[in-house]
């Protein structure tokens, strides 16, 4: 028995409820209420300004906003969402009310925020009606109760047409009712204001409803289309040339006769289609068409296209309208899309954070003010992946040159400060790999002798392997080809260039990443071989920099081989013939982007090791290999000299792709 109580108590959350309604403060000041029945406050039912079911025509019956509010609704909803807190507990929670409401409302959770999105988007307005628990809730392990005293607990979220909903504020604008009237029913349905959440994004100040993005745009749609009606018409009307037929001649003898012109009359339409009629030479045949008075209405197409894609918020690149954009210029536009999507995604995490989630959290016991830790918050996952590992990449790499501290790096990846350092990935496997001893009991290495000489190419090896720059790069590839063979399965082989642009750009930002880390550990080997502890100016930014633009050329080589072989593949027919192909043209690349990446970071070591012997007095290199080809033995045979003014990287390994030879101090060359 007392097993059972302790299972019970440990696992059974208890509910002790605050009410957030002794802590509000009355409004002040005065709001833009309207008047549309002439009542009290209470009565006074606020519709929308602008006519809601307009914009459900326009969305249901015209590409452009269908396209445009699907694409925002789409990228909203990409990644997912998650819910957060430090208590797991709290967090279990939520999700565990929020899995018992979709299986009582027969709404998935997923579902219910899509809509909730969706409504969000197309009408700047989300109203979300709660359903009470009249009876005692059965949801095993949770006790849970009504915020307000006699208040049943939340039980589902429905979401509401917004076209069908008034609103009743007082003269400071605060929410007194709902109203929701429905054609074909005959009484409104009443709703009080804790049973309503109302998201909205754009409202102005004062004002009940927010206004839709979609709504400024509409008449410069109607005019877009009405244009186009105009060209269309301009088609038809001198798409079919007219024929002028001049029968006779103006001189006496062979005038015609009205007869003779009836007679061609019916020849003409009697004729076919393709037919041909032959004419003796009193007669003439003159097409007449536009003659190139007809005014070209490109321009005016154009112009109205753009607009609207401007008032939308969508660069035309996303609708297919590449011209003469290049790569930069799409990225720019996407990223200003992205920073539009991520200020919907925060409003609506905000406030279902603030208006869901906070009351049911309340309701379980978990009060976010009384207890910080309690926080439960939802938010969506991030989109733009490629620009996150930018900024990561940047702020890892800040406190890797002392900009920044630990807990500041963590806090912009927007995560704890305060973190378990015994549960990183170093302090936990790290060691081992650091760990000197003897695992080969039967073979000591004292016993049967040791080489005591220093390893010729170790280091540098080394700085390869555990970079990470390999791996790294295989995970672009295999993103590129799966990228690739998606776009196949689409019918969308005109993103495959932006792909392959974007692979080559990240290859790139990698390398950037990579590169000084190994570029310093050259230069730290120089400094041990050296046996001196002083650090002279290397001018390294200028080195690593010429690293870059020529790691930026071997790339773009890679990337354009790679691009003729996978259009090659996509020029066959068949979908599966087209993606075994592109899979083959992968697998017969792959292993050279591994050796682009080993000789680029060969590169940065041997330059990092040079700079800094010079730096340091020496005069002269020699390089060193183990199993050395023929080009490498040829190459290292004389000595490298340092007492030029620049050192080119051209006289300096790595002679060939995938070369290790290293540079080495020559005894004491000072």
């Amino acid at each position: 028995m007392g097993l059972k109580k302790w299972l019970i108590d440990t696992f059974t959350i208890e509910a002790t409820p605050r009410s957030p309604e002794k802590t509000k403060t009355k409004r002040v000041g005065y709001a833009f209420v309207r008047s549309s029945s002439g009542g009290s406050a209470r009565k006074n039912l606020e519709s929308p300004t602008f006519d809601l079911e307009e914009i459900s025509s326009a969305y249901n019956t015209e590409s452009y906003v269908r396209q445009a509010v699907d694409k925002y609704v789409d990228l909203i909803l990409k990644a997912g969402w998650i819910i957060k807190s430090k208590n797991e507990k709290a967090s279990s929670y939520v999700r565990a009310r929020l899995s018992f409401m979709a299986e009582a409302t027969d709404i998935e959770t997923d579902i219910l925020i899509a809509e909730i999105v969706e409504s969000v988007v197309k009408y700047s307005n989300a109203f979300i009606i709660k359903a009470r628990q009249k009876e005692t809730p059965n949801m095993p392990g949770i006790k849970i109760s009504g915020v307000e005293q006699g208040t049943p607990p939340v039980a589902g979220y429905f979401v509401l047409p917004p076209s069908t909903i008034r609103i009743a504020r007082d003269k400071n604008g605060t929410v007194v009712g709902y109203e929701q009237k429905v054609p074909g029913q005959d009484k409104p349905l009443s709703i009080k204001p804790q049973d309503m959440i109302h998201i909205s994004w754009k409202k102005p100040i004062g004002y009940a409803f927010g206004i839709p993005f979609v709504l400024p745009v509409l008449d410069d749609i109607r005019l877009l289309r009405e244009i186009e009606d105009n060209v269309s018409n301009l088609l038809y009307k001198h798409l079919h040339p007219l024929y002028k037929f001049i029968v006779g001649l103006q001189t006496d003898g062979k005038e015609s006769t009205p007869e003779e012109i009836e007679l061609v009359k019916q020849m003409i339409e009697e004729m076919p289609m393709d037919g041909t009629l032959v004419l003796p030479e009193r007669y003439d045949v003159e097409v007449v068409g536009a003659e190139g008075l007809a005014i070209n209405a490109d321009w005016a197409l154009d112009y109205f296209e753009k607009r609207v894609f401007t008032g939308l918020g969508i660069p035309e690149t996303v609708f297919g309208r590449a011209q003469t954009a290049n790569k930069a210029t799409a990225d720019n536009l996407t990223i200003e899309m992205h920073d539009r999507i991520k200020a919907i995604q925060k409003t609506i995490a905000k406030q279902f954070t603030f208006r869901i989630v906070k009351e049911l959290c309340l309701e379980g016991g978990f009060d976010f003010l009384l207890r910080q830790e309690d926080t439960v918050e939802f938010e969506f996952k991030e989109i733009a992946y490629d620009e996150r590992i930018k900024q990561e990449n940047h702020m890892v790499q800040m406190f890797m040159q002392n900009a920044i501290t630990f807990e500041e790096m963590r806090m912009e990846f927007g995560r704890e400060s305060e973190v378990d350092e015994s549960r990183l990935y170093y302090n936990m496997f790290g060691s081992q790999k650091e760990d000197k001893t003897v695992s080969n009991k039967d073979r000591p290495e004292n016993q049967h002798g040791k080489k005591l000489s220093p390893k010729k190419t170790a280091s540098m090896v080394e700085s390869y392997d555990s970079s990470g720059y390999g791996s790294f790069l295989n995970t672009i590839l295999n993103s590129l080809k799966n990228e690739v063979i998606d776009a196949i399965d689409s019918g969308l082989l005109d993103q495959v260039p932006m792909y392959l642009s974007m692979s080559q750009d990240r290859a790139l930002d990698s390398y950037g990443f990579y590169s000084p880390k190994v570029f310093f550990t050259g230069a730290n080997a120089a400094k041990k071989d050296c046996r001196v502890t002083r650090d002279p100016d290397i001018k390294s930014s200028v080195a690593i920099s010429q690293l870059q633009s020529n790691a930026a050329e071997d790339l773009k080589r890679f990337f354009g081989d790679l691009q003729k072989l996978i259009n090659k593949a996509i020029s066959k027919e068949g979908k599966a013939e087209q993606k075994a192909m592109v899979s083959a043209a992968f697998s017969s690349v792959s292993y050279r982007l591994g050796f682009c990446g080993r000789t680029q970071l060969a590169s940065a070591f041997n330059y990092g090791y040079t700079l800094m012997a010079k730096g340091l007095g020496r005069k002269e290199l020699v390089v060193v290999a183990e199993n050395p080809c023929e080009k490498c033995k040829e190459m290292s045979k004389g000595v490298i000299k340092l007492n030029k003014k620049d050192i080119l990287l051209r006289a300096i390994p790595p002679w060939h792709t995938n070369c290790m030879c290293q540079v080495r101090i020559r005894g004491d060359s000072r």
